[in-house]
């Protein structure tokens, strides 16, 4: 009897091997042609504590404590007193909020840190009925003129007073404007500038 041919099944299987790794292949060259946008996540470093995964949303700062209020976009520091920093980037506040931040000052409140004080990616308003003593800056190389005590794109100072040095910076470091409201009061000290900005940025002042 006539045999029936051989398939030739090895060539079959290269053959199907290779249509799919020239589909594969396709559909890698389209998704690496998409735009891709990747957020990163909201943090907000208190104390050396991300305060968004704290419990109540709450960090014990010495014989205060501040407390982060999410519909308002508020921290409240309320006769705290902050020696910790941020893992990272070493700062007592670091601000990376999608949103400005205003923070609300209740009682004497305190900031000691070898490094920056406060530091935030945006508009950042200060107000409430408190005081904010703010040193920072101790392990710093006067001479290159590191450590900021506040460091924000906007800052607006509203009703409070406002204590600012660094031992080997600037008190202040501005992007784009600074406001003074309702009878604001900022004292700086620093070893480099009171106020610092890589370029020109606007000072408003209103009682």
């Amino acid at each position: 009897p006539a045999h029936e041919p051989r398939k030739n099944i090895k060539g079959d299987i290269m053959k199907k091997l290779k249509t799919t790794l020239a589909l594969l292949l396709s559909l890698l060259l389209v998704f690496a042609a998409l735009p891709v946008s990747v957020a990163a996540a909201d943090t907000l470093y208190v104390n050396g504590v991300d305060i968004l995964t704290a419990t109540d949303k709450k960090v014990v700062c010495g014989d205060g404590y501040a407390e982060y209020n999410e519909e308002s976009n508020t921290l409240t520091l309320t006769d705290a007193t902050i020696t910790e920093v941020s893992l990272y980037f070493a700062r007592a506040i670091d601000i990376a909020l999608t949103d400005p931040l205003t923070i609300i000052l209740v009682g004497d409140n305190y900031i000691y840190s070898n490094y920056d004080g406060i530091l935030s990616n945006g508009a950042l308003t200060i107000t409430g009925g408190g005081t904010l003593t703010v040193e920072c800056g101790a392990l710093g190389d006067p001479d290159d003129g590191a450590y900021t005590a506040i460091s924000a794109d906007e800052l607006i100072v509203d009703g409070v007073k406002l204590t600012l040095s660094s031992v080997a910076g600037s008190a202040m470091s501005i992007a784009n404007s600074i406001r003074l409201r309702n009878s604001a009061d900022v004292s700086c000290t620093a070893n480099k500038s009171a106020i610092y900005a890589d370029g020109s940025f606007d000072m408003e002042i209103t009682s």
